[in-house]
């Protein structure tokens, strides 16, 4: 609930939940159920990750800024008049249409 009502405030936000000591067990139905609002789900075999868990998992957050930058941009320039129009590709200018 808390991360619906922030991305209502800031959409770009990114909320994830990473779970350690899991085992081979995989991320619980419980959180799957209830974790709509989560940009992302992961876990750990253990208490601390092993290489590929780091690996996979820093690479998850470099894509979750990515996303988060992406978002940012298209809110904060959507509403521009020289703005690229994404479902084309046409850049749209306020000039010549007078």
């Amino acid at each position: 609930m808390k991360a619906a009502t922030h991305k209502n405030i800031h959409p770009y936000l990114r909320y994830g939940v990473l779970i350690g000591d899991r085992g081979i067990k995989g991320i619980p139905g419980r959180l799957v159920r209830h974790g709509a609002e989560f940009d992302f789900m992961a876990t750990w075999q253990g208490m601390s990750p092993t290489d590929g868990e780091w690996s996979g998992f820093l690479q998850l957050v470099k894509k979750e800024i990515e996303a988060s930058r992406a978002m940012q941009e298209f809110l904060a320039t959507s509403r521009t008049p020289s703005r690229i129009n994404h479902s084309s590709g046409i850049k749209r200018s306020m000039s010549g249409i007078f």
